[in-house]
């Protein structure tokens, strides 16, 4: 029950900073000219959203490497987050304020996604020494 609700808070935390990133992104395209359906644009959000679904899968896969990905997607959201943050235009428009509270929002999620992250490293590495343990009894 506890490692379903962990996953659970994962792939929650995973799509909101995804939706969140996505959002700042198209801002910020469109801020600096870059067209929302050229090819760069694209690119950059189907990778986004590649990342969310690969970061799902190994959470409910519950694999080795799971953790690490979660804490890499997080930092990629965040960074993402931060740029938002720090190169909106317009800081004191509406949209600019509406911008910033997301990117904040966003930073906020991210950062315990990655605690998310380490505590999935520590629950799977309990699971592995309690095996270890049936092992040798």
């Amino acid at each position: 029950m506890k490692k379903q609700n962990h996953i659970i808070k994962i792939i929650a935390v995973t799509v909101v900073t995804l939706l969140i990133a996505l959002v700042i992104e198209l801002t910020m395209f469109s801020q600096h000219g870059i067209a929302v359906i050229s090819q760069e644009s694209i690119t950059t959000l189907v990778l986004m959203i590649i990342v969310a679904i690969i970061v799902t899968l190994l959470a409910v896969a519950d694999w080795h490497f799971s953790n690490y990905a979660t804490i890499a997607a997080m930092m990629y959201y965040g960074i993402i987050s931060l740029g938002g943050l720090l190169q909106v235009k317009a800081k004191s428009s509406v949209s600019g304020l509406l911008i910033q509270l997301l990117a904040i929002i966003g930073i906020v999620l991210c950062v315990y996604g990655i605690v998310l992250g380490v505590k999935q490293r520590e629950l799977f590495m309990q699971k592995k020494y309690r095996e270890k343990r049936r092992g040798i009894k």
